[in-house]
């Protein structure tokens, strides 16, 4: 149960930075929505693999591993797909001229690409554990 916690933690820091950061790069820097989502989303994906790695599902003998960093980014590749898709359909159906839609846009696109990533990753984190 300590560990369900732990996992929903990180998630929460990554869409804080995830969202923050898309927001902040969209409104203050000019970036295009999708751009900002991107670099959002890239921000994200690394603090949570560390987290995941060294916290969430750490243990004393943890370390950092090349093959679940890139199953872990392969995972995060398809979820952004997912959300960059979603950002480009949803901007067809409504414009992103002020804050609160761009934000309304990013948290619907978010949450699908979230709930994708979720599955992918606890898959990932999951086998390691067993074969601990």
């Amino acid at each position: 149960m300590r560990r369900s916690w732990r996992y929903l933690a990180v998630v929460v820091v990554g869409f804080g930075i995830d969202l923050g950061l898309a927001l902040i790069l969209n409104r203050w820097i000019g970036l295009d929505l999708t751009l900002a989502a991107a670099g959002g989303f890239v921000a994200a994906l690394l603090t949570n693999y560390l987290l995941f790695e060294t916290w969430a599902f750490g243990t004393g003998e943890s370390r950092l591993s090349l093959r679940r960093l890139a199953a872990t980014a392969a995972s995060a590749l398809i979820a952004l797909g997912v959300r960059l898709t979603a950002i480009a359909g949803l901007t067809l159906w409504m414009r992103a001229s002020d804050t609160l839609t761009a934000a309304a846009i990013l948290v619907a696109a978010a949450a699908l690409s979230l709930l994708v990533n979720w599955t992918l990753v606890s898959r990932i984190f999951s086998r390691e554990i067993e074969a601990r």
